[in-house]
This record gives C-alpha cells, structure tokens and sequence, in this order.
C-alpha cells in the first residue's frame, strides 16, 4: 500500500479511497438456545453454523496527494483488527471459542 500511495505522490496523482476491513469469524463450540436466539436465524450459513460479520471502516473517501501520514494509522488497525475482534466475541459469548 506504501508503494501505491508513493507511486500516486510521484505521479501528481490523486483519488478518493475508502479502506474497509471485513470478515467473518465463525463460533465454534455448542451454540446454546440464547447465543442462537441472540444470532437468529440468518447468522448460520449453508452448512449450520453460526457466525458473526464485522468490519471496520479505515477511511472512508478520503482524499490526499500525499497519503504517508494515513499509513501509520491503516497499519496499526490491521494489526489490532482480530484481538478486537476476539475481545467481542469474548464478552458476548464468553462459553464459545
């Protein structure tokens, strides 16, 4: 990504990004009547099992000819994207893993 923004930087170039981190983590383990209930019906794919979405947005249309001092913030969110995520699925369903 460094790379990109410095190519855009050298080229006089500029565009407007958004930066969305997605995924899906699926909850192992039996899945008691209230996590079923509180996940509902459409939280379970093809093969039954149940699983939760997050994202996080990073930038939204954002805008700048030199994008360096964004790329410090874009990597520490990739870094603590899947303990925060963990640390959800902990507290709300603290007998799954």
């Amino acid at each position: 990504m460094a790379e990109l923004f410095s190519k855009w930087h050298m080229n006089s170039s500029a565009h407007y990004v958004s930066i969305i981190l997605c995924s899906r983590f699926y909850l192992l383990g039996d899945v008691d009547k209230d996590v079923a209930e509180q996940l509902g019906p459409s939280a379970r794919d093809h093969r039954g099992r149940y699983f939760q979405d997050f994202y996080r947005l990073l930038v939204q249309n954002e805008h700048y000819e030199d994008w360096s001092h964004v790329l410090s913030t874009i990597k520490l969110s990739f870094n603590n994207y899947q303990d925060t995520i963990q640390d959800v699925l902990a507290a709300n369903y603290p007998n799954l893993k």
